[in-house]
């Protein structure tokens, strides 16, 4: 799989840059996400976020685009404290993810309507946060009187998005000397199929107590909505 990302990945940054002059196509969106599985049930929240792409043209009329994305999500979850063999722990899930992609868009230019298709390839970097008084803990934490740290879990991503920019206006129309020709309403589905990190999951005891933690590898696939506007320079 790594081997694919790779080739995927030198492909794109051997592909010709456009000519000067051409035009540069800015997005910005507010998205959601949902997960399934393993990582659904631990974070047990929708992720809410930001998103930026940047696209240039692969040459003069051609259909053809190539670019950079990131974006983020935040979950909201809260931090669960425990207390394990007279320690007290305090484990919170997943706080957010990073999202960085390179980009390879397919797009078709009407009058009114920007119909598209992308291809993408890049990074989920996942963050959270553990704490104890002392340590370890089933392996989770380590030695000492007090132990906080803020995990990091990267894992190589890969998907595909829909969308249609819709235009608004095009203010320089008439007016060359304008640096934004086109102002569009940008609406998209995507899905990155995610590499599997390492979550925490409670061990339950008597109903809800928990009497620690186990270690569960998670697959990290993403489903999201993006609404948004795209500047066309």
């Amino acid at each position: 799989m790594k081997v694919r990302l790779f080739i995927i990945l030198l492909i794109c940054a051997s592909l010709p840059l456009p000519l000067a002059g051409q035009n540069v196509l800015t997005s910005v969106h507010f998205q959601g996400g949902a997960h399934s599985g393993a990582f659904a049930r631990e974070v047990k929240s929708r992720g809410l976020g930001v998103d930026a792409a940047f696209v240039i043209p692969l040459g003069e009329d051609t259909p053809f685009w190539a670019g950079l994305e990131m974006g983020t999500l935040f979950y909201g979850t809260q931090a669960r404290s425990v207390e394990v063999e007279q320690d007290r722990i305090r484990l919170e899930p997943i706080k957010g993810v990073v999202l960085a992609h390179l980009l390879w868009r397919t797009q078709w230019h009407y009058p009114t309507l920007r119909p598209y298709f992308d291809l993408a390839v890049g990074l989920q970097h996942f963050f959270s946060e553990s704490s104890a008084q002392q340590g370890p803990i089933y392996g989770i934490l380590q030695d000492g009187q007090t132990y906080s740290t803020t995990e990091v879990e990267r894992t190589f991503s890969a998907g595909a998005a829909a969308g249609v920019m819709i235009r608004l206006l095009s203010p320089s129309r008439g007016e060359p000397e304008r640096r934004i020709q086109e102002i569009l309403i940008d609406v998209r589905t995507r899905f990155l199929r995610g590499g599997e990190i390492t979550l925490f999951e409670e061990i339950p005891q008597n109903g809800d107590e928990t009497i620690g933690f186990k270690r569960v590898d998670a697959r990290t696939d993403i489903f999201l909505f993006q609404i948004g506007v795209s500047l066309l320079f």
